[in-house]
């Protein structure tokens, strides 16, 4: 039930519900058919890339990682597993750039303080 007297969220609840069993079955269906679909696919691609084919892309990732390439760099890392998987289960180390602190200025001799 919703909290409040929006009139938004009772006029959302009398639309009815996203999924009823039939609709809820076909989304499973089409859901489960590409889930095959895409694991036909990666493995289709495992069998056809070679060692050697997969040490060439490596150095040639590397190569442009190298050059100052960004995405190179992130697709290296996420190959490489040092890609943040879930921010709240590592550890996170920012490097900030402070400028040097000056001295504030004293009040002209003047302008006293109001006690």
């Amino acid at each position: 039930m919703p909290r409040g007297d929006n009139p938004k969220s009772k006029e959302n609840l009398s639309k009815g519900r996203r999924f009823n069993s039939e609709s809820g079955r076909k989304a499973q269906i089409k859901s489960a058919e590409s889930h095959r679909m895409n694991s036909r696919f990666r493995e289709a691609g495992r069998e056809a890339l070679t060692d050697e084919a997969l040490n060439s892309m490596f150095e040639a990732i590397i190569r442009k990682a190298e050059s100052g390439n960004v995405s190179a760099f992130k697709t290296l890392f996420d190959i490489m597993g040092e890609a943040k998987k879930n921010p709240e289960d590592s550890q996170e180390n920012n490097i900030v750039f402070i400028a040097e602190m000056r001295q504030p200025e004293l009040p002209p001799p003047d302008i006293f303080e109001e006690e």
